[in-house]
């Protein structure tokens, strides 16, 4: 039972490294992470690094106020050029 212990803070403190220097390589606009790999992190035990890496970095967490979307109707109530 120790071991899993340590195994679950070691996969979450790992998880929660990658997810920050995932946010530094954004913000310099360098090659990232893969989000494949960030997900199976989570996946592996890593859920509450992930977490925490989400919200102490702001990683991931605003995209939909980023980014255009047809969810979001903005592109149906833009003009056409006709």
């Amino acid at each position: 039972m120790k071991w899993l212990m340590y195994y679950l803070i070691v996969v979450n403190l790992l998880t929660w490294i990658i997810y920050g220097i995932d946010k530094w390589k954004a913000k310099r606009r360098a090659w990232r992470i893969p989000e494949r790999t960030l997900l199976l992190l989570a996946a592996a035990g890593g859920c509450t690094g992930a977490l925490a890496g989400m919200l102490m970095f702001r990683h991931k967490t605003c995209l939909l106020y980023t980014s255009p979307s047809p969810r979001d109707g903005l592109l149906s109530r833009m003009p056409s050029s006709a």
